[in-house]
């Protein structure tokens, strides 16, 4: 054989070595026996699932982009979790919520550089191992952050529809209950942040109505409290029909509220977020974290 097609020969079997997976093969990179390949959890006991719920049945600005950008995108964000912490996201548009799919879902490798997970000295630590290159670690970080740019550009793009409804009681039903969207209790730490408005509108529950949003007249726009909407005795049995009772204390709620100004007054928001706020406490989730515009 000729010396160049003998070193490309050479090369590729050493390559097919190093990824076939065998007993005395390297894996590059390295990762722990109960990861698969796509550095998701096979068994789940040990890794997490974080789930993003972003609102965009109202038009979004560019103020308010960059606001969502900053808390649920990019390298800080994602490092801010465990690596092999698996990363979803699913768009509340005017979709019908039982036929919502994430637009990506995918489990974030080792970054390779030293964050708070590399201070432990298991498996499942930020830096290479002594049987991991460097290289393909920080390469597989950078193959995520790449692929997560590309969602993320889609997912805030700008846009002048909106839709007439706003689902957001119901898309976050479905997260919690629907099997196929993976978010059940057999992962030890689950995440649910919720990006949005929290203007629910349905036939069922519509807050425009029952907050009196009306931009037009000198009176507040002001929300009742939980209680007095359940005595809307329609709306309680709607609510308590399809929140699930078990599994849900674990689950740690993240509220990344944007205000839409075009569309509310300031005097909504602290009304609106103890809304919501009480719903989860009542129904037996963790109280919720807010983040504010």
């Amino acid at each position: 054989l000729p010396l160049q097609a003998f070193a490309f020969i050479l090369i590729l079997s050493f390559l097919q070595a190093c990824s076939s997976g065998g007993p005395d093969s390297a894996k590059y990179p390295a990762i722990p026996n109960e990861i698969g390949q796509n550095f998701c959890a096979i068994d789940g006991r040990q890794y997490g699932h974080t789930v993003v719920v972003i609102d965009k049945t109202s038009k979004l600005y560019q103020g308010q982009l960059d606001f969502i950008e900053s808390h649920v995108f990019g390298e800080k964000f994602y490092g801010s979790y465990q690596p092999f912490t698996k990363f979803s996201y699913i768009i509340i548009d005017s979709s019908k919520p039982t036929s919502q799919k994430y637009i990506w879902s995918a489990c974030r490798p080792k970054k390779g550089s030293a964050t708070k997970y590399s201070l432990t000295n298991n498996n499942n630590d930020e830096l290479n191992s002594s049987d991991e290159n460097k290289i393909f670690v920080e390469k597989e970080w950078e193959n995520f952050i790449s692929d997560s740019l590309i969602i993320k550009n889609k997912t805030l793009k700008p846009k002048n529809s909106t839709s007439n409804k706003s689902l957001i009681f119901e898309t976050i039903i479905e997260v919690l209950t629907r099997p196929d969207l993976d978010f059940e209790d057999d992962y030890p730490v689950r995440n649910l942040i919720i990006v949005s408005d929290l203007m629910q509108s349905s036939s069922r529950m519509n807050f425009y109505t029952l907050c009196k949003t009306n931009k037009n007249l000198a009176s507040p726009n002001i929300c009742p409290k939980f209680k007095t909407i359940e005595k809307n005795l329609r709306i309680e049995e709607y609510i308590q029909k399809h929140t699930p009772k078990d599994s849900i204390n674990d689950i740690d709620i993240q509220i990344v509220y944007v205000n839409n100004r075009y569309e509310t007054k300031a005097s909504l928001d602290e009304t609106l977020l103890d809304l919501w706020t009480s719903y989860f406490e009542k129904y037996g989730f963790k109280t919720p974290k807010i983040k504010r515009m």
